[in-house]
């Protein structure tokens, strides 16, 4: 499947592939194989994270390890209440998804609507 998918841009010069859908990631090794080792693949998630972790830090806005210190512990279980998983359609044929990905059900998932024109703001 990888392959037919992939196939178009085996033939041609790509400087580098973006895994932008959320299962992309999950099926990375897949890709390369069929991609090619030499095309750098980009996870979206990862760099969209990191982007978050910077817009944070610049706002100072990340909590300081007193904080978290202070916080309650305890151990983290894949898919736990910790984890909230939010969708915005078919959330139940996501939670059977997810429970083959993850091994386990999402405990806490919450649809949400999303339309017009997002914006961050910092005020």
């Amino acid at each position: 499947m990888a392959e037919q998918y992939l196939n178009d841009l085996k033939k041609k010069d790509v400087g580098a592939l973006v895994l932008g859908c959320t299962h992309y990631p999950i099926l990375r090794n897949l890709i390369s194989k069929v991609i090619g080792s030499e095309v750098p693949l980009i996870d979206s998630g990862e760099a969209a994270a990191y982007e978050v972790q910077a817009l944070l830090q610049s706002g100072r806005l990340l909590s300081s390890e007193r904080d978290r210190d202070t916080q309650e512990k305890r151990e983290r279980q894949l898919g736990d209440d910790l984890d909230h998983f939010y969708v915005t359609d078919a959330a139940e044929r996501f939670a059977k998804v997810a429970e083959r990905f993850l091994g386990t059900a999402p405990s806490v998932l919450e649809a949400v609507e999303v339309w017009g024109h997002d914006e961050l703001r910092t005020h």
